[in-house]
């Protein structure tokens, strides 16, 4: 009878012990992480979209093969504004001698999901085995047990 009893009770509390012990499987929470990236765009040959007048100036050009001499005829040239655009920039190029006004990027936004690790408790009931204090003085033991983690991961 003592013995049924013990044997009852050792299995009682393994299964306790395993119940109490078994993590949960859900999926843990998600985190959504928006990144905005800029890239280098390289076109080769950008198209033209729009070309706008924005006055005209007068200069005096050099001779054809001499940088140094300058003819003595005054030219009027027209200043105008050209927008190149493709893909996710517009450039805006003004001049006969040409500048970039501005550059403009459309940004691309990303979307990332990280999942978040789920807290665990640094205190845990679970089936252990060692050497300890017993009802008979200091003995080898197999038993459940409380145990405390002292370096959480």
């Amino acid at each position: 009878m003592k013995k049924t009893f013990i044997a009852s009770l050792w299995l009682l509390s393994l299964t306790i012990a395993f119940f109490a012990g078994k993590k949960q499987h859900n999926a843990p929470p998600a985190e959504t992480i928006i990144m905005t990236h800029t890239d280098t765009v390289r076109v080769i040959c950008p198209e033209v979209t729009a070309i706008y007048v924005r006055g005209e100036t007068v200069e005096r050009l050099p001779v054809a093969g001499d940088t140094a001499v300058t003819d003595s005829a005054e030219v009027i040239i027209p200043l105008s504004q050209t927008v190149y655009a493709a893909g996710s920039y517009k450039a805006y190029v003004s001049g006969y001698r040409p500048k970039l006004d501005s550059l403009v990027f459309t940004e691309r936004h990303y979307e990332t999901t990280r999942l978040v690790p789920k807290k665990t408790s640094r205190w845990s009931i679970g089936l252990q085995a060692g050497y300890g204090i017993t009802p008979r003085g200091f003995q080898p033991f197999i038993g459940i047990g409380v145990s405390f983690r002292i370096y959480q991961f």
